[in-house]
């Protein structure tokens, strides 16, 4: 009865976290696609179309894997020129995070959310598309980091319990 359990707890929690991952996505897109005008951040004009192009690939990458475990196997388990595609998207999204970053954390210390606060060396950029981008950067890098770290802890107690 207890492994029942534990079975239902951790699937409601990673159904819970991969709604807030997609509700984040969806987020993505919106956000994106208000502040899709060039004036919204003159500094790092591309922002907002990555942002979209982000949520749109994590979106995609969620339903193909979701709709390959519905029919009882991961997408990468299926092979040929699907799994090829779910890689690539995955991949992309992946080079798409590290794009964001780096126009994030070389806006942050220069950045100004009113036009006429800018002064030399400082760029402007709407406070809602550029904290929206900043905590979007930041949740995805606090959760990759508690993946490894509990990935790590996982595979830490898997040994020490298999030496005794």
């Amino acid at each position: 009865m207890a492994k029942v359990c534990d079975f239902f707890c951790s699937a409601i929690v990673t159904l819970i976290l991969l709604a807030l991952w997609n509700l984040l996505s969806i987020t993505a897109i919106v956000i994106g696609a208000i502040y899709l005008d060039q004036d919204n951040c003159p500094a790092k004009p591309h922002m907002a179309p990555m942002l979209i192009a982000a949520g749109c690939l994590a979106i995609f990458v969620a339903i193909t894997e979701g709709a390959a475990r519905y029919k009882g196997k991961g997408a990468a388990s299926q092979g040929g020129c699907w799994a090829c595609l779910v890689g690539l998207a995955g991949f992309v999204n992946f080079c798409l995070f590290i794009y964001l970053s780096v126009m994030v954390f070389d806006l942050l210390p220069n950045v100004r959310y009113n036009k006429i606060d800018l002064g030399p060396g400082r760029y402007y950029c709407n406070h809602t598309l550029f904290l929206f981008t900043f905590w979007n950067v930041v949740i995805t890098l606090i959760s990759l980091l508690a993946t490894v770290i509990i990935g790590c802890c996982a595979c830490c107690c898997g040994c020490f319990c298999a030496k005794k």
